[in-house]
């Protein structure tokens, strides 16, 4: 599904040295596009891993390649799925965290979307200046750092 999909992109966007230059990743990055709705419907997971593929592959763009046609017309495409897919994973918050379906949060799930909200930021696609994002951010630390980790010691 969407999911494992996303996985095997971003495994090897970090893991290509000319990220550019990989046709099938290309492929596989227009297709995020074109079915950006059927993967901004889907679980957490989805979410943060093509978040953190679009993350690569704009980073990979504004140095290898800003001013090519092609590679400026699908990073527009995936700058606006960035944004679309942050908001739903900060509309998704629940004050203990992101989980599954039938409302189970768990460290695993949120792990995912603290990663997939750091590389939204990196994209662009949601920043400081945005208050759901700044809310969210300090929940997640009081709730994993403060009431979770700080209890270890």
């Amino acid at each position: 599904g969407p999911g494992r999909f996303a996985l095997i992109v971003y495994a090897l966007c970090v893991h290509n040295k000319k990220l550019l230059n990989d046709k099938p990743l290309m492929a596989a990055f227009d297709l995020m596009v074109k079915y950006r709705k059927d993967i901004g419907d889907k679980d957490t997971y989805t979410r943060a891993l093509t978040l953190m593929g679009i993350n690569e592959y704009l980073r990979a763009f504004e140095t290898e390649a800003p001013r090519e046609k092609i590679f400026r017309r699908r990073a527009e495409g995936l700058r606006i799925l960035a944004k679309t897919l942050a908001q739903k994973l900060l509309d998704s918050f629940h004050p203990t965290g992101w989980g599954y379906p039938k409302r189970i949060y768990n460290f695993s799930t949120t792990q995912y979307a603290v990663l997939g909200l750091y590389a939204a930021a990196r994209a662009g696609a949601v920043g400081p200046k945005d208050k759901k994002f700044q809310w969210v951010a300090r929940q997640v630390t009081k709730l994993y750092l403060e009431k979770y980790f700080l209890s270890l010691f």
